[in-house]
């Protein structure tokens, strides 16, 4: 185990905690955080808007932002300033986002501006995929500045994290981006020992 001075701070940034808000996203970033929680070499904060009340998590601690603002487009946006001022409390090393959306520009301006390393991690195919423009209303122009900010961040991420070969190829052919590293949707490791008697049979329910 490395002393504290000598462990990599790592903030981890996502709209909510999988305590508060589970998703694909944020159970992905769960399994992340148990392997981290093993390896020893990084203090890692976990900051999300929305949060569980429990906030000491052992092996990291959990950083609220954006307290009262909104989720969607234009609360997304108004969250900008509290997810910096978040960071700049943390000083992290090393940044890790997930999803494209405006945290990830404001993530990679952090990151340029102090030094910091950015890793952002592809949620979807849709993170790839070039959005086209839908006509001139308020709330058009507000998501073509929201996706803005977000392709400005992962233009500017010092690693790329996809989860296939075809958004490999998509984010080449849609932005001229290499990805760093193909890493496939992870689950955490099987229990060896299994409470099912060696001659039942599980049924299993896919729902997609």
């Amino acid at each position: 185990m490395k002393s504290e001075a000598d462990r990599i701070r790592l903030c981890v940034v996502l709209g909510g905690h999988w305590a508060a808000q589970m998703g694909g996203a944020q159970f992905q970033a769960k399994c992340i955080q148990d392997v981290l929680a093993e390896d020893g070499r990084f203090e890692t904060s976990y900051l999300a808007r929305v949060v569980p009340e429990q906030r000491d998590w052992g092996s990291y601690s959990i950083v609220p932002f954006g307290k009262g603002l909104p989720g969607r487009v234009i609360g997304t946006l108004l969250q900008l300033p509290s997810l910096y001022r978040a960071l700049r409390r943390q000083r992290p090393q090393v940044v890790y986002q997930r999803c494209l959306m405006p945290y990830t520009g404001l993530c990679a301006l952090y990151c340029s501006i102090n030094g910091a390393r950015f890793v952002f991690h592809v949620a979807s195919d849709g993170d790839v995929h070039r959005e086209r423009r839908t006509g001139l209303s308020p709330g058009a122009l507000l998501r073509a500045l929201s996706r803005r900010i977000s392709e400005f961040g992962m233009r500017h991420a010092d690693a790329i994290v996809v989860q296939t070969e075809d958004q490999a190829r998509i984010l080449k052919a849609e932005y001229g981006l290499t990805a760093t590293v193909i890493v496939p949707n992870f689950h955490p490791r099987a229990d060896q020992r299994s409470d099912v008697g060696s001659r039942a049979r599980l049924r299993i329910l896919w729902v997609a």
